[in-house]
């Protein structure tokens, strides 16, 4: 178990699962049940890593044969989602590290840019000094429909 300083951060059951048990669910379960009797004011929460290759195990278990999500159009839109946050994430804990407070506009800005555009901030973010470069990196009009000029 996880027990974090702060008392409103949730108390965290871990299990390693390194070879295939139907009973890991329940166990776990019941392993939150007992915690949250013991802290009745905490937030109990449960996480299972599994050290081996049982994707298909656990599928089976859960629900049967799952498809491929990268062929779903949800399975396309929560990787894009999840594509997003990670860009997001990395992007605000580098300019926090460096600069210290990450303004609440900055963060804004910054949730609102596409992968492709938190990848060029990432990269601008290696030559970067300071966190008003940053805000002018983030406040430049976008290039959109711009075409490069050729020779004819």
């Amino acid at each position: 178990m996880i027990v974090p300083e702060r008392r409103d951060q949730p108390l965290t059951i871990v299990e390693f699962q390194f070879q295939p048990d139907d009973a890991i669910y329940r166990r776990t379960v019941a392993e939150m049940v007992a915690i949250q009797d013991v802290y009745p004011s905490r937030v109990v929460q449960g996480v299972i890593f599994f050290g081996y290759n049982g994707q298909k195990e656990i599928e089976t278990m859960l629900l049967g044969e799952l498809p491929n999500l990268e062929e779903t159009a949800s399975g396309k839109d929560l990787i894009r989602i999840g594509e997003k946050r990670t860009w997001e994430e990395a992007i605000l804990a580098f300019l926090a590290t460096r600069h210290g407070a990450v303004p609440a506009a900055v963060q804004e800005k910054i949730a609102k840019l596409t992968p492709a555009e938190a990848k060029r901030l990432m990269q601008f973010l290696a030559q970067c000094q300071s966190l008003d470069e940053v805000t002018r990196w983030l406040a430049r009009p976008k290039a959109k429909g711009r075409r490069r000029k050729t020779k004819g």
